[in-house]
């Protein structure tokens, strides 16, 4: 999975994304795996809180940061 990997919104809170059978999941520091579901190209979106996720690529088409959408929008640079 392209987009699997720790991205870093705060020194402190980092998302971690995991790819588990087909499906991509989330999880924030301290709180709990949730799973992300595909609204459209490097898109995805949360059904459990109002929430969304946009990857971006680097020229070379890898995966170096996301956006998350919620209350404003916060990206995440990632870090591994």
């Amino acid at each position: 999975g392209k987009f699997v990997g720790d991205y870093q919104l705060a020194p402190n809170f980092i998302l971690s994304v995991t790819a588990e059978k087909g499906r991509l999941y989330v999880q924030a520091t301290g709180q709990v795996k949730l799973p992300v579901f595909v609204k459209g190209q490097n898109e995805f979106f949360y059904k459990a809180v109002n929430a969304s996720l946009s990857f971006i690529e680097d020229e070379a088409g890898n995966i170096s940061s996301l956006i998350l959408h919620q209350n404003g929008n916060h990206p995440a640079r990632k870090i591994r």
